[in-house]
Protein backbone atom coordinates (compact mmCIF):
# COMPACT_ATOMS: atom_id res chain seq x y z
CA UNK A 1 0.00 0.00 0.00
CA UNK A 2 2.95 2.47 0.26
CA UNK A 3 4.21 1.97 -2.99
CA UNK A 4 0.41 2.49 -4.12
CA UNK A 5 0.74 5.96 -2.54
CA UNK A 6 4.08 6.64 -3.55
CA UNK A 7 2.81 6.06 -6.69
CA UNK A 8 -0.29 8.69 -6.75
CA UNK A 9 1.79 11.39 -4.34
CA UNK A 10 4.28 10.95 -7.67
CA UNK A 11 1.55 11.28 -10.18
CA UNK A 12 -0.07 14.46 -7.94
CA UNK A 13 4.05 15.63 -8.51
CA UNK A 14 3.78 15.16 -11.56
CA UNK A 15 0.52 16.75 -12.42
CA UNK A 16 1.32 19.34 -9.67
CA UNK A 17 4.52 20.49 -11.59
CA UNK A 18 3.13 20.63 -15.37
CA UNK A 19 0.60 22.92 -14.31
CA UNK A 20 2.81 25.31 -12.75
CA UNK A 21 4.59 24.81 -16.28
CA UNK A 22 1.61 25.49 -18.33
CA UNK A 23 0.92 28.52 -15.96
CA UNK A 24 4.27 30.02 -16.53
CA UNK A 25 4.15 29.43 -20.17
CA UNK A 26 0.78 31.06 -20.17
CA UNK A 27 2.39 33.93 -17.99
CA UNK A 28 5.39 34.34 -20.15
CA UNK A 29 2.36 34.21 -23.57
CA UNK A 30 0.50 36.82 -22.39
CA UNK A 31 3.55 39.26 -21.10
CA UNK A 32 4.32 38.47 -24.61
CA UNK A 33 1.13 39.74 -26.48
CA UNK A 34 0.84 42.15 -23.89
CA UNK A 35 4.75 43.35 -25.86
CA UNK A 36 3.58 42.80 -28.86
CA UNK A 37 0.28 45.00 -28.55
CA UNK A 38 2.28 47.88 -26.77
CA UNK A 39 3.98 47.36 -30.01
CA UNK A 40 1.34 47.00 -32.06
CA UNK A 41 -0.53 50.88 -30.57
CA UNK A 42 2.84 52.60 -30.59
CA UNK A 43 2.97 51.71 -34.26
CA UNK A 44 -0.48 52.51 -35.01
CA UNK A 45 -0.02 56.06 -32.83
CA UNK A 46 2.89 57.12 -35.01
CA UNK A 47 1.25 56.50 -38.42
CA UNK A 48 -1.72 58.20 -37.16
CA UNK A 49 0.43 60.81 -36.33
CA UNK A 50 2.46 60.72 -39.70
CA UNK A 51 -0.92 61.00 -41.85
CA UNK A 52 -2.65 63.77 -39.57
CA UNK A 53 0.65 65.61 -40.20
CA UNK A 54 0.71 65.36 -44.03
CA UNK A 55 -3.02 66.11 -43.99
CA UNK A 56 -2.09 69.28 -41.49
CA UNK A 57 0.44 69.84 -44.61
CA UNK A 58 -1.54 69.56 -46.86
CA UNK A 59 -3.91 71.92 -45.57
CA UNK A 60 -1.94 74.09 -44.93
CA UNK A 61 -0.58 74.34 -48.54
CA UNK A 62 -4.51 74.92 -49.66
CA UNK A 63 -4.96 78.07 -47.68
CA UNK A 64 -1.75 79.21 -48.34
CA UNK A 65 -2.32 79.26 -52.34
CA UNK A 66 -5.82 80.12 -51.65
CA UNK A 67 -4.29 83.17 -50.02
CA UNK A 68 -1.51 84.11 -52.15
CA UNK A 69 -4.66 84.05 -54.75
CA UNK A 70 -6.63 86.14 -53.18
CA UNK A 71 -3.64 88.81 -52.18
CA UNK A 72 -3.12 88.84 -56.08
CA UNK A 73 -6.24 89.74 -56.64
CA UNK A 74 -6.93 92.23 -54.19
CA UNK A 75 -3.47 93.56 -55.30
CA UNK A 76 -4.81 93.48 -58.81
CA UNK A 77 -8.20 95.25 -57.89
CA UNK A 78 -6.48 97.68 -56.05
CA UNK A 79 -4.02 98.46 -58.49
CA UNK A 80 -7.19 98.77 -61.32
CA UNK A 81 -8.94 101.35 -58.85
CA UNK A 82 -6.00 103.43 -58.56
CA UNK A 83 -5.37 103.61 -62.09
CA UNK A 84 -9.39 104.61 -62.26
CA UNK A 85 -8.60 107.52 -60.18
CA UNK A 86 -5.70 109.00 -61.81
CA UNK A 87 -7.23 109.11 -64.88
CA UNK A 88 -10.42 110.52 -63.35
CA UNK A 89 -8.24 112.80 -61.36
CA UNK A 90 -6.21 113.90 -64.97
CA UNK A 91 -9.81 114.13 -66.56
CA UNK A 92 -11.78 116.38 -63.93
CA UNK A 93 -8.72 118.05 -62.13
CA UNK A 94 -9.39 121.68 -63.45
CA UNK A 95 -13.42 120.89 -63.16
CA UNK A 96 -13.20 120.24 -59.47
CA UNK A 97 -10.42 122.89 -58.57
CA UNK A 98 -13.03 125.71 -60.33
CA UNK A 99 -15.79 124.30 -58.03
CA UNK A 100 -13.94 124.19 -54.97
CA UNK A 101 -13.21 127.72 -55.92
CA UNK A 102 -16.64 128.50 -56.66
CA UNK A 103 -17.36 126.75 -53.24
CA UNK A 104 -15.45 129.34 -51.45
CA UNK A 105 -15.75 132.12 -52.64
CA UNK A 106 -19.84 132.27 -53.08
CA UNK A 107 -20.05 132.37 -56.71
Amino acid sequence: MDQHMDTIISQLSHIESTAVRIMESADHQKKELELEMEQQIKNYDNELAARTQEQLDELKETLNQQKESSLLKLTTETKQELNDLETRFQKNHSLWAEEILASIIGV
